[in-house]
């Protein structure tokens, strides 16, 4: 009889554990960095970091670097982790100076003098400015040379056109630039860490969990680095 009883509170107390550990994970915040180990993709690296203030940011990319990012608040349940992704588009880490001048040209001509150089290091970039139309076969590109600079030319007037600045490994983005007069452009790019994820809703099922590891259902797991 005292072996029973013993048994019978020793069996009582595992499960009044197991379940505490369950329902405090169902209540914590989570708060550090972790990797998502896939059971699927293999060449693309996701890197999550997690505050207890309920925020959260979001990297990813493979071989060539750098290719989605994200951040905004998340749900954390015993059975789910919900990622509710900002609709608010970041503001670019590249330096831009838009300067007027005078034109040398005759007076229904202006020039654009673009000059790229690495935000960082300061050394000049070969970049590639785009302008696209909605005739597609109108569209054009312009590549500055070795030393960063690429110049164009186009009719003057009131126009606002816009220009989209793109160099592998580096930020894109577009530029609105105003054909009413020359103007010299300075852009220093800034590394890129790849293209913002907007108002997206992520909801990944939890199977169990624990301090180090999140196991989800498909075989995924994220890990605490």
């Amino acid at each position: 009889m005292t072996f029973f009883w013993i048994t019978l509170r020793f069996s009582i107390i595992f499960l009044f554990d197991i379940s505490s550990v369950s329902e405090s994970f169902a209540q914590k915040k989570l708060e550090g960095k972790y990797w998502l180990k896939s059971s699927k993709i293999i060449d693309v690296y996701s890197q999550y970091e997690f505050s207890k203030d309920g925020t959260f940011t979001l990297e990813t990319g493979g071989d060539l670097g750098p290719e989605f990012y994200g951040h905004g608040k998340y749900t954390l349940s015993k059975d789910s982790l919900i990622l509710n992704f900002s609709s608010s588009q970041d503001s670019i880490k590249s330096s831009i100076l838009i300067k007027k001048e005078e034109s040398a040209l005759i007076n229904d001509s202006v020039e654009f003098k673009f000059k790229f150089y690495d935000l960082e290091n300061e050394m000049d970039l070969p970049a590639t400015i785009f302008k696209f139309f909605e005739d597609k076969s109108k569209n054009k590109y312009f590549q500055s040379n070795v030393n960063g600079v690429c110049n164009i030319f186009l009719p003057k007037g009131k126009e606002i056109q816009t220009y989209t600045i793109s160099l592998l490994g580096y930020e894109s983005f577009e530029l609105e630039l105003e054909n009413d007069s020359s103007k010299t452009i300075t852009i220093g790019l800034a590394d890129t860490i790849g293209k913002q994820t907007l108002g997206k809703v992520w909801e990944f099922e939890i199977e169990k969990a624990n301090k180090k590891i999140i196991f989800l259902k498909g075989g995924d797991q994220l890990i605490k680095i």
